[in-house]
């Protein structure tokens, strides 16, 4: 587990941290990307990747609300941009397509579903960031895939994900869809910025194998 699920464990039953080893479960090893995807998605210049089911600890919403807040204030931007949600659905995934329709965002996001793991890295690869909103994670396996592909990191502020991404993300309050498509923009803006934290985070994962 994390340093952070060691605490949990601790309070929670009552056994001493010390008696809990982190271990982080990463090795980089990760498929070859696909050389296309089996099934074409419509993806514009930009696209952000949130590879994650529709639970609803994953808190989409607040993406889809970020991408209606980019639509309303950047619509330059907003029309090269292109969400794509991977991942099985769950008991959130009646409030996602509620969220798309009520944003007027649905010509801007791909609900892919499930895809392979190959087809998952060629996503990786051509990313603008991934976007990863969890109100709560154990680990966030994600993040680490995403940054051995080489592309940022845009987070959710919460304890694991700083811990698991050593703090070489762009991060946003988890409830704020505003604050979210702020870290959007910078990544559109800033793309200097981008390539410093980029290679940070690359030397973070290799620390980890």
């Amino acid at each position: 587990p994390t340093e952070f699920i060691r605490g949990e464990i601790s309070e929670k039953v009552g056994v001493s941290s010390e008696r809990i080893t982190v271990t982080f479960e990463w090795t980089k090893q990760f498929p070859s990307p696909a050389r296309k995807l089996s099934v074409p998605l419509e993806l514009r210049d930009f696209f952000f990747l949130l590879p994650c089911s529709t639970a609803l600890h994953k808190n989409l919403s607040v993406a889809l609300k970020a991408l209606g807040v980019l639509k309303r204030t950047q619509p330059e931007l907003y029309t090269q941009t292109t969400l794509v949600l991977t991942g099985n659905p769950h008991r959130a995934e009646t409030q996602v397509r509620d969220d798309i329709r009520r944003e007027g965002i649905s010509d801007h996001v791909i609900l892919a579903g499930y895809l392979p793991e190959d087809e998952l890295a060629y996503l990786y690869q051509h990313s603008a960031a991934l976007i990863f909103p969890s109100l709560y994670e154990g680990f966030g396996l994600p993040v680490l895939e995403v940054m051995s592909f080489g592309r940022p990191a845009i987070l959710a502020d919460i304890p694991v994900l700083r811990e698991v991404s050593g703090g070489h993300a762009v991060f946003f309050p988890p409830t704020d869809p505003e604050g979210l498509c702020r870290c959007m923009v910078e990544v559109f803006r800033r793309p200097e910025s981008m390539n410093g934290m980029v290679a940070d985070a690359s030397r973070h994962t290799d620390s980890l194998t």
